[in-house]
């Protein structure tokens, strides 16, 4: 679909291709790799685990993320 030329579902697509792949692929892998007891969930571009490994989630994704992008994302914690 076309908005003023531009592809839009292909880039909304593309970008979340790209995320899924970064949070599943690397950052979960990471932490199934260093801490193989550590409980994973992902919903959408978040990671949920047991507040023991809070902390090991949020190194990892913060550690991935920056490596791509060269900025560190905002991590929010919370309770579900």
């Amino acid at each position: 679909m076309l908005r003023n030329g531009w592809h839009y579902m292909t880039e909304i697509r593309t970008l979340q291709a790209l995320e899924a792949e970064i949070v599943l692929n690397e950052v979960c892998w990471t932490i199934s790799k260093t801490y193989p007891d550590c409980p994973i969930f992902t919903i959408h571009d978040s990671i949920c685990t047991t507040q023991s490994y809070v902390d090991v989630a949020s190194e990892a994704m913060t550690q991935v993320f920056t490596d791509h992008f060269d900025i560190p994302p905002r991590i929010r914690q919370g309770k579900m």
